[in-house]
């Protein structure tokens, strides 16, 4: 099981991802970037932020995915730059965000918010795989 894979910042974080609240899509893509993250950059991944409520997202300028639970940022302030550029690479290789708007993208880690991160999020019942990865 991933699971073994994935770390969190505190109990809050662990309850929501345990809490069936989550969107199934963000859950599995978090999931299977934890194992990559292990197998290939020996990176245990480390959930820092998931639900907040819409007073927390607006003053973070949020764009309200955080809040209906599609989204998941992990903790990246420890690792090299560059490995956080093959995670994310990695999964918007492999995912499509949302395929009416080809510019989205399932993750990034460009600076944002409350410090470094690798921001992953879902689109509802539109992100899917790729017939045919790409590189990013």
């Amino acid at each position: 099981m991933a699971d073994e894979f994935i770390l969190f910042k505190d109990d809050r974080i662990k309850r929501e991802w345990e809490s069936g609240r989550l969107d199934p899509v963000v859950k599995f893509i978090v999931t299977e970037a934890s194992e990559f993250a292990a197998a290939f950059l020996q990176w245990p991944l480390t959930l820092a932020c998931i639900w907040r409520t819409q007073g927390e997202d607006q003053k973070l300028k949020g764009t309200g995915v955080h809040p209906a639970y599609r989204a998941i940022d992990i903790r990246t302030r420890d690792q090299d730059p560059a490995v956080v550029a093959c995670l994310v690479s990695y999964l918007n290789g492999k995912y499509i965000y949302d395929p009416s708007r080809p510019t989205k993208v399932v993750a990034y880690s460009k600076p944002h918010g409350t410090g470094p991160h690798c921001h992953i999020q879902s689109f509802p019942n539109r992100t899917t795989l790729r017939m045919t990865p790409r590189e990013t």
